[in-house]
């Protein structure tokens, strides 16, 4: 009885201690729970061994890190003769890590994990080592590099000048375009006029030109109504550009024009006054005796565009009223201009024609 108990034991012991022994083979190839995953995800070259092949040693199925993932391999299982040949001649087991042979350009180890990259390496196949190529082509850059290849702008702004740059993805380098458009122009940069206004005396003037704008883009701004200048003025003395042509249209347009009534008053005195001034503007243009006589009419008319400026600043400046000092300014240059080219004539007209009757009456009584 004593003796079958002991035979007993004994066949138990057998069996579990093979029985731990497969499982710790088995777990051989697995990572450890509380292992340190690598920077990739898992521990580069570790492989686990899924199924076997008959002969318990050589692996058919199996997991292996491979570049920070898990890859699924197969490996063919060997014949009888292949099995007896290989137990003689083994020169690896299947749980066997790789060996990196080279590394990829400015791959390193840090901390028993691979950073950056392997070319090829040997792997554990039916007891042999065997040489193996990567696959993946090898990180042309990492996370971090600064960009490379970049092209700036030609015309440069405050911040982000370039237009185009490689800078890295996923290990290799892709081409960036900047989505901001590169500035055509420099702030505040005058370019060409691309409209102008042809006057009835030849002489042209820019109504849009090309400016830069604060982004550096070119806008067509327009410059203003310089094709209704005073062409009776612009006539007499030869340019749009004569300081007396330019002083009127000044106060013309940025004094009594200024605001909404005074442009309403403007525009009705231009409605009347090109009804006849461009015809006189052409018998002007190129007779020099006429040029003459207007220069010398003109006098009193810049006499009083003086005065109605000169209204409007001490208007504004007294009232602080932006809207009735155009008002003032226009009425007092209309009453003035009716006085000079229309009162004094038709008094002195009329006082000359009284002179000649006294003059007849006198001569009718001798």
């Amino acid at each position: 009885m004593r003796q079958s108990l002991l035979v007993a034991t004994a066949i138990l012991v057998v069996f579990i201690v093979s029985v731990g022994a497969n499982v710790a083979s088995v777990n051989a190839g697995r990572p450890h729970p509380l292992q340190t995953v690598g920077p990739g995800g898992c521990p580069e070259g570790n492989r686990s061994i899924q199924e076997y092949c008959p002969d318990g040693k050589t692996w058919k199925v199996s997991i292996v890190c491979r570049m920070g993932g898990w890859v699924r391999e197969t490996n063919d299982c060997p014949t009888e003769t292949q099995t007896e040949t290989q137990t003689e001649t083994a020169q690896c087991g299947a749980g066997d890590p790789p060996k990196v042979t080279e590394l990829c350009p400015g791959a390193s180890w840090e901390g028993g994990y691979l950073v950056g990259g392997w070319k090829t390496r040997e792997i554990c196949k039916n007891g042999v080592w065997q040489q193996e190529t990567n696959p993946q082509p090898c990180p042309q850059c990492k996370a971090g590099d600064p960009p490379i290849n970049v092209v700036n702008c030609q015309i440069e702004r405050e911040k982000d000048t370039w237009n185009t740059r490689e800078i890295c993805k996923n290990g290799v380098w892709h081409l960036e375009t900047n989505p901001l458009s590169c500035p055509h122009c420099k702030p505040h940069e005058i370019g060409q006029c691309t409209s102008r206004c042809q006057h009835v005396w030849g002489d042209t003037e820019c109504t849009f030109e090309l400016i830069c704008s604060d982004k550096g883009f070119w806008e067509n701004v327009d410059l203003g109504d310089k094709c209704s200048p005073c062409v009776i003025a612009t006539a007499t003395y030869g340019s749009a550009e004569a300081p007396e042509v330019q002083y009127m249209r000044y106060v013309r347009d940025n004094l009594i024009g200024s605001t909404h009534i005074g442009r309403v008053l403007v525009d009705g005195f231009n409605a009347f006054y090109y009804l006849w001034s461009p015809s006189v503007a052409r018998a002007i243009t190129g007779n020099e005796f006429l040029r003459a006589v207007f220069r010398v009419l003109l006098v009193p008319l810049i006499g009083i565009v003086h005065l109605a400026g000169l209204t409007f600043t001490s208007m504004t400046m007294m009232t602080g009223n932006a809207e009735l000092a155009p008002v003032v300014s226009f009425f007092i240059a209309a009453l003035a201009s009716v006085v000079a080219y229309v009162g004094l004539p038709v008094f002195f007209v009329m006082k000359m024609e009284r002179s000649l009757r006294i003059r007849r009456r006198i001569r009718g009584a001798r």
